[in-house]
């Protein structure tokens, strides 16, 4: 197996990023856990950022996680904070980051593409959380995804549809 990118002459690195992480059992954290053994199996760097802390993450997740302390989306300490994490990226040729929930869906993208961060964003589920709010951020956000991943072909509908 290849795992080095001639262009990028090292290992491929990837940041998963997700809202906050309780507990290792759930649906989308146990998904998140798979890609990240599926990846460190592949020779890939995968590291973990988490917008919000939660007690004990550090002691279940087998990698390096790093903490933003984002609370609020909307405020200009969270937008600091994301374009801080996507310098901090750049500079660390880490060239992909794979979202998964919702105000990291709506935050980091456009800081991240702002700084060449390819993003890829998770989709899960129906849609149950959209509001106009919401729909209206997602699409802005959007314009700056490379790829969204939808775990059905409902699901998938669901994104095209309103995203």
């Amino acid at each position: 197996m290849n795992d080095i990118n001639p262009r990028l002459g090292s290992r491929q690195r990837v940041m998963l990023i997700a809202d906050q992480i309780q507990h290792l059992h759930a649906g989308t954290e146990g998904q998140m856990l798979m890609l990240y053994d599926g990846l460190c199996e592949a020779g890939w760097d995968v590291e973990l950022t988490v917008l919000r802390a939660a007690d004990g993450i550090r002691e279940v997740w087998p990698g390096h996680v790093h903490e933003l302390n984002i609370t609020k989306i909307g405020s200009f300490r969270s937008i600091r904070r994301g374009l801080q994490l996507a310098r901090q990226l750049r500079r660390r040729n880490i060239r992909i980051a794979y979202i998964f929930f919702n105000d990291a869906a709506i935050l980091l993208p456009p800081l991240l593409a702002l700084c060449g961060i390819a993003v890829v964003v998770a989709r899960r589920d129906m849609g149950f959380w959209y509001d106009k709010k919401k729909l209206m951020a997602l699409r802005l956000s959007r314009r700056f995804v490379s790829r969204v991943v939808a775990n059905s072909n409902a699901v998938a509908e669901v994104v095209v549809r309103n995203e």
